[in-house]
């Protein structure tokens, strides 16, 4: 089981227009059988060190052609003196079509929202990405709220991200009493 998260799965979703490299979110249990069909359609594999805001249990940057990817497993984004884990779980996987019969896994925006929150403690550039997955669960909604709900009692949220998470399913609740 993996999924694409990050800008790529973005791109996939609609919400931005390009990406540089695929990140693919593993569930720990199923890294072996990624790593086997990498090297089975001649991709290369390297264990690389993270960057510092990272502290995921399973990391390899992996090449294929001219593509990079990214193979994360329980992707761990540490900053603000927080840590905020997202583990690839089946239920939440998205299933996108692209180009007629292919199909490609996707986490929900939901989880994507809670990285780049997180990863912009480190790099101010993601508050653009984090901003885009915001204004998209306020205009469409909220598919995942249990996303949000398990973040808020299980891991350890910045104050103003816990916030954010709040308000995001206040609305929810909102929307569902008006109708």
């Amino acid at each position: 089981r993996y999924a694409l998260s990050c800008s790529a799965a973005l791109f996939l979703q609609g919400l931005v227009d390009e990406f540089n490299d695929f990140d693919i979110l593993v569930y720990l249990k199923d890294k072996e059988k990624i790593e086997k069909v990498f090297s089975e359609i001649g991709g290369s594999l390297e264990v690389t060190i993270q960057k510092n805001a990272f502290s995921s249990p399973y990391y390899r940057e992996a090449f294929f052609q001219e593509e990079h990817f990214d193979l994360v497993g329980d992707m761990t984004v540490i900053t603000y003196n927080s840590e905020y884990c997202y583990k690839v779980v089946p239920e939440e996987i998205i299933y996108q079509a692209i180009e007629g019969n292919i199909i490609i896994p996707v986490i929900p925006v939901e989880a994507n929202f809670l990285l780049y929150a997180m990863m912009e403690g480190w790099q101010g550039k993601r508050i653009f990405k984090k901003n885009l997955c915001l204004e998209y669960l306020n205009g469409v909604g909220i598919s995942y709220p249990d996303i949000f709900k398990k973040a808020l009692k299980e891991e350890h949220l910045p104050p103003h991200i816990r916030d954010m998470v709040k308000d995001l399913l206040d609305s929810v609740n909102t929307n569902h009493e008006d109708n």
